[in-house]
């Protein structure tokens, strides 16, 4: 019997390695190695998302205090009109620009609107309209403060905008100044709430 050399018992070693490890790769890793740690990163994804829950659920009720003040502020907050066209909302601007008058002056001896006239409605940033309309007063320099403060500034209304604001005091037949009031003209403007706007904008009519 012919006794191995070293060399042949380091061949034979050898091979038995490279048959371990092809088994391993054929028979334990699929079953065993491969799933085991499929099983790990599963249950790591499960244990951060645990986490992230748990996170969350801590944070709730301060999420919860800072949405109802955030509901709160808005709700008193004037925001959009109520109507949802720019018909409806020119007929409402001149209805909200009467009240006031006829809150600065009941029996109209201060304050009287001349005329009223919506303009074309303009589409900003591709979504909110904003429908205007032009007025035409004489009122007293008094009343005539009132009326826009009450416009721009009525609490629990609509946010109305009072620009483009033209003055010019009356005279009387000898063409001396009279003091007692002005005529004014400007554009009452407010916005229509983009989720509620019925149809495309469209040019309301000159006259209401």
């Amino acid at each position: 019997m012919t006794v191995p050399s070293r060399r042949e018992r380091w061949l034979a070693l050898a091979l038995f390695l490279a048959v371990m490890a092809l088994a391993y790769a054929l028979l334990v890793h699929p079953v065993w190695t491969g799933p085991m740690r499929e099983a790990d990163r599963r249950i790591r994804d499960l244990q951060e998302r645990d986490q992230r829950i748990q996170a969350q659920l801590r944070q709730a009720p301060q999420v919860d205090r800072q949405l109802q003040a955030v509901a709160d502020a808005l709700a008193g907050r004037p925001g959009f009109l109520p109507e949802r066209s720019a018909e409806l909302a020119s007929a409402g601007l001149a209805q909200r620009l009467e009240a006031a008058v006829l809150a600065a002056s009941p029996d109209g001896s201060t304050c009287a609107i001349n005329n009223r006239s919506p303009l074309p409605p303009e589409t900003e940033d591709g979504r909110f309209v904003r429908v205007s309309l032009r007025a035409h007063v004489r009122c007293g320099v008094p009343a005539l403060a009132a009326v826009l403060y009450a416009l721009e500034s009525g609490q629990g209304q609509p946010r109305l905008f009072v620009d483009k604001v033209n003055l010019l005091a009356q005279r009387t037949g000898d063409g001396r100044d009279n003091s007692g009031g002005v005529e004014a003209s400007f554009d009452l403007s407010g916005y229509l709430d983009p989720d509620g706007v019925v149809g495309t904008p469209m040019e309301v009519d000159n006259a209401l």
